[in-house]
């Protein structure tokens, strides 16, 4: 007996509250005044029930308390059963934690729906964006008539007239020909051209043209040195020379010899020289001067 007693003392603390209540019941044990089985802990109520067995161990007989453990016994194995099955059909409701795990789980699987959802948005709008540019493209080259590249033919560089010997007067004068070799410099022709036109422009079988054609590495410089030379045109110092000691001829008019002064001035000015240069104010006031003194009687 005190072995079924034992097993029904350690089945007791094994059931929860509403078990307990039931076995109180079923002991008919004294319910406590003002709150009753429910104000009661789960080990109160295990408590009470204990003590109440003892109270009908010490009223019953041996035989009737043993048989009665053992209905007990049966009567909570019975109520553990029904619960069990209880437990068993019932769906188990899930945890806290298994709640938040499945609404993260959600949350997870609808930003994913939601982030394709723009990806697919955004490849839509470029490919659009895409054919558009595409579409225009074409249109234009369609619609805008091919343009021909601009080509510049530029003219062989000639020198007007013909190079010969110094005082012909049916021949370009030094003047000119220095005028002709600067325009071709400023409309963009090369010192190559220049110098290629110049010894063509030279009449054949004189010997200025037989000294070009032999002469290597011929820059434009030593051309124009050799001009000069040719031409017998005066240094820039043997120019003022004859511009201070200019003065009029007994026969000569006024008019010729201001003519003359003047010459000597723009080639004083005008780079016919040797590249001796000298101040425009100094060549005016020389040739004011020459003017005054090398007159001989006021200009009609």
């Amino acid at each position: 007996m005190e072995q079924l007693q034992d097993e029904v003392s350690s089945v007791l603390w094994t059931l929860g509250k509403p078990e307990l209540i039931k076995v109180c019941h079923q002991l008919k044990c004294s319910e406590p005044s003002g709150v009753g089985f429910q104000g009661l802990s789960r080990r109160a109520l295990g408590r009470l029930a204990e003590n109440t067995l003892d109270e009908l161990e010490e009223c019953e007989e041996s035989d009737g308390f043993q048989q009665f453990l053992s209905g007990l016994l049966s009567f909570i194995k019975s109520m553990q059963g029904h619960d069990t099955e209880q437990t068993e059909t019932q769906p188990k409701e899930p945890s806290e934690m298994e709640r938040l795990k499945e609404e993260y789980a959600q949350l997870q699987q609808a930003q994913a729906e939601a982030r394709h959802a723009l990806e697919e948005k955004i490849q839509a709008l470029g490919d659009q964006l895409s054919n558009a540019t595409i579409a225009r493209e074409q249109n234009v080259t369609t619609t805008t008539p091919l343009i021909a590249p601009e080509v510049t033919i530029r003219r062989e560089f000639r020198i007007s007239g013909q190079i010969g010997e110094a005082g012909q007067r049916d021949k370009l004068s030094f003047t000119s020909l220095t005028n002709q070799i600067e325009s071709g410099l400023k409309k963009g022709y090369s010192e190559t051209d220049i110098i290629e036109a110049v010894v063509k422009a030279v009449s054949p079988g004189i010997h200025l043209r037989d000294l070009l054609e032999i002469k290597r590495d011929l820059t434009l410089s030593t051309l124009k040195t050799i001009l000069r030379g040719h031409y017998k045109v005066d240094s820039s110092s043997d120019l003022l020379h004859r511009l201070i000691n200019i003065f009029q001829e007994p026969k000569e008019s006024a008019q010729n010899f201001l003519f003359r002064a003047i010459e000597l001035r723009e080639k004083l000015s005008g780079g016919e020289n040797d590249g001796e240069q000298f101040s425009p104010d100094l060549i005016q006031r020389k040739f004011l001067r020459s003017l005054e003194t090398g007159l001989l009687s006021p200009m009609a």
